[in-house]
């Protein structure tokens, strides 16, 4: 099978991280199918106009292409000629279309959402994404199809933890403080911090901005590379990831896949990802939330046989999310594209 995949992503500011990720795996994926995979890039500035201005160029490159199907990695890199030729698009989240506070770039989301929807095929992280997207693009469930991302090759149980990272028990935690972003909800980790502190366990935190951190018990450690990230993953007593909305999650998932139970609220995709690897707090505990976050984490102190249970489950439920289940349900969305044009 010929394969045009949109590759643009590739060209953008910080394509080691999000979408970059994905379209790696859509890249992978092809590769171990066998398809014949064909790139193809339409370069774009850095205003607030200049993905709109993309599509005239993208139009023309799928009008004219040879190919089998149009795969768009994401709903910004779609074509006003999806209905012309067998399409296929991947709506990772439709955070853009649903959370107030990602809606500065309404108008922009509600054309290329549009775009997407109109495509033979869409793919999806999760099923609560699937729901979401169906509601909010009021598209039958049949067109589309759920394909997890599976984690990078970093991310393995097994290995050895580096100790430097700290001396004593800690858990993980994970934020971007240079990009700020509310539904992460990193106000909450100094009260988390000083729970676990009194009981003598600490945090260690990566991301951007991370490393200027002055908080009692808080190792701030900065972005760092998926090697390290595993690392302290597999060093720690658990994740706890405060997040209030994810399409699929992949801190938690890279910690389960690692063999570190994980410490979350239940909410959107989340519970699929951690299954029966971790614990989750109800959204509806509200200002308790991050007393019973750490409060979970201190029971997987003192309760070996509970987090010894929760180990267990990481590899059933990693396994959930393989690269060979991805490039399945791939196939799958091409094979259905062919079908219905």
């Amino acid at each position: 099978m010929r394969v045009l995949l949109e590759a643009t992503a590739r060209t953008r500011p910080g394509f080691d991280r999000g979408i970059g990720r994905y379209l790696a795996a859509v890249v992978s994926a092809n590769q171990a199918l066998g398809n014949d995979l064909v790139e193809t890039v339409v370069p774009f500035g850095h205003r607030r106009t200049s993905e709109l201005t993309a599509l005239a160029r993208r139009s023309l490159t799928v009008s004219r292409g040879t190919f089998d199907v149009f795969h768009a990695p994401t709903a910004y890199f779609a074509s006003p000629d999806l209905r012309r030729r067998p399409s296929v698009v991947s709506v990772l989240d439709v955070i853009p279309l649903e959370l107030r506070e990602h809606r500065q770039t309404g108008l922009k989301a509600r054309v290329f959402h549009g775009l997407a929807s109109r495509a033979d095929v869409v793919l999806t992280l999760s099923h609560h994404s699937a729901g979401r997207i169906s509601e909010l693009l009021r598209i039958p469930t049949g067109r589309i199809i759920v394909a997890p991302l599976p984690v990078a090759p970093a991310f393995t149980p097994g290995l050895p933890a580096d100790p430097s990272h700290h001396p004593g028990a800690y858990v993980a935690m994970l934020f971007d403080l240079r990009s700020p972003d509310p539904r992460k909800r990193t106000d909450w980790l100094p009260e988390i911090a000083e729970l676990l502190r009194r009981q003598n366990i600490g945090v260690v935190v990566a991301g951007g901005g991370t490393e200027t951190l002055s908080i009692p018990g808080v190792v701030g450690l900065g972005r760092i590379p998926d090697a390290e990230w595993a690392s302290v993953l597999r060093g720690a007593l658990a994740l706890v990831y405060t997040s209030a909305y994810e399409g699929q999650g992949m801190p938690p998932l890279e910690a389960i896949a690692c063999g570190t139970p994980v410490v979350a609220m239940a909410n959107t995709a989340i519970p699929e990802v951690v299954g029966a690897a971790g614990v989750l707090i109800a959204e509806s505990a509200g200002d308790s939330a991050p007393g019973l976050l750490a409060e979970a984490a201190l029971r997987l102190e003192s309760e070996p046989v509970l987090r010894a249970q929760l180990v267990r489950a990481c590899g059933t439920q990693s396994d959930r999310f393989s690269p060979a289940m991805f490039a399945e349900r791939l196939s799958g969305a091409y094979s259905q594209a062919l079908e219905v044009s």
